[in-house]
């Protein structure tokens, strides 16, 4: 699947609460949080590229919220490395000063937690991850999820 194409699911699958104004940014930065510590805590491959696909789709989220380049972001290393942390403030400003977000801080913040992901699953796997398999396979878990419809709730199997 195109990293491009993939876009289409955020606007099908995202759902949080309207009752805080621009609350999708919010939401998508804790999801993202939320997805890198179950990562953190998969060994078994098959269950590790179905987290991986979710910390995808909250990236990919972010990106559509903040219009930035998905393409970019999944395609090319970070200038700078830095965690998803650094961000955090300038989150923070946006909703209590009605701030902008640093545009290019973000951009190396996710591209740089592209890049770790990759790292660390070729440590793991001693292979490359093959990222637009890996949309493909969110894509399609929620494209079923949305058929049945599971989007809201708990647990991975749903």
């Amino acid at each position: 699947m195109k990293i491009e194409e993939y876009k289409e699911i955020i606007k099908k699958t995202s759902v949080y609460p309207e009752t805080v104004d621009n609350f999708a940014l919010a939401y998508g930065y804790i999801g993202l949080l939320d997805e890198l510590n179950e990562l953190s805590k998969e060994s078994q491959k098959d269950k590790a590229i179905k987290e991986i696909g979710d910390v995808f789709w909250y990236i990919t989220l972010i990106s559509d919220i903040v219009e930035l380049d998905i393409e970019d972001i999944f395609t090319n290393k970070a200038v700078n490395n830095i965690s998803i942390g650094d961000i955090a403030g300038d989150i923070k400003k946006f909703y209590r000063d009605n701030k902008p977000i640093d545009k290019d801080k973000l951009i190396d913040v996710l591209k740089s937690l592209v890049d770790n992901i990759k790292f660390i699953y070729k440590l793991s796997y001693k292979e490359i991850l093959d990222i637009e398999n890996v949309l493909e396979i969110n894509y399609n878990k929620l494209t079923k999820r949305l058929k049945d419809n599971t989007i809201q709730g708990d647990g991975s199997e749903r």
